[in-house]
């Protein structure tokens, strides 16, 4: 079985790599996909509260 592994269009999902660089630091240098990035900036643009809590933002963060 023969695996293709296309290092372009994973890179290009990576934002922070456009620099040519790989960041392989550790925890402080952990990239991320567009895909990640945009669900937390959506999380934060929608509101999150305490898990519990008797609002729509704490329903939120449940999910």
């Amino acid at each position: 079985m023969r695996v293709v592994f296309d290092v372009t269009r994973i890179r290009t999902a990576y934002p922070a790599l456009a620099d040519g660089y790989a960041y392989l630091d550790g925890a402080a240098g952990t990239q991320v996909p567009a895909a990640v990035i945009e669900a937390i900036a959506n999380a934060y643009r929608e509101g999150l509260g305490n898990v519990g809590g008797a609002f729509p933002a704490s329903d939120r963060s449940r999910t």
